[in-house]
């Protein structure tokens, strides 16, 4: 059996989102390979003022064993971005992001979210304790 101990995960975990990172929404699925510079974000034509939102380390909880060897951390403040202007047909969000930059940057996180479209004047938000992030502690293969 491999995996990760229940401390390193936790310092994974506080160390990456310890600091000043930015959540940003996207509009087609993210994959692993994809950095700040390439994420499907919302186009400007569309939503002229998007910008991905600062997230301090006070927005997290600490981690915790959600489940057994699963351990998780939530956000605990409601993370708002800016209301949709500009848009007639609207914009088609699919997921989220986690990065180190306002603008570029590396990507750290990311998830899906049911698709939704949101039109001018809609405010986007995740509610307190909507955004979960888990490391599996049990499933990290370690090459021999």
């Amino acid at each position: 059996m491999t995996g990760i101990s229940t401390a390193t995960a936790t310092s994974l975990l506080t160390t990456l989102l310890g600091g000043t990172t930015y959540i940003a929404l996207t509009t087609t699925p993210v994959i692993p390979q994809m950095d700040g510079t390439n994420i499907p974000e919302p186009n400007p034509l569309e939503w002229t003022n998007y910008a991905r939102v600062l997230i301090d380390g006070s927005w997290w909880t600490a981690p915790v064993e959600s489940e057994i060897d699963v351990l998780t951390t939530t956000n605990i403040g409601v993370l708002v971005f800016p209301t949709i202007t500009n848009t007639s047909a609207g914009v088609e969000i699919t997921g989220w992001a986690i990065l180190d930059s306002l603008t570029a940057g590396k990507l750290l996180f990311f998830g899906d979210i049911p698709t939704t479209l949101v039109g001018s004047g809609v405010t986007p938000r995740f509610e307190f304790q909507t955004l979960n992030i888990s490391i599996n502690l049990s499933s990290v293969t370690v090459a021999e």
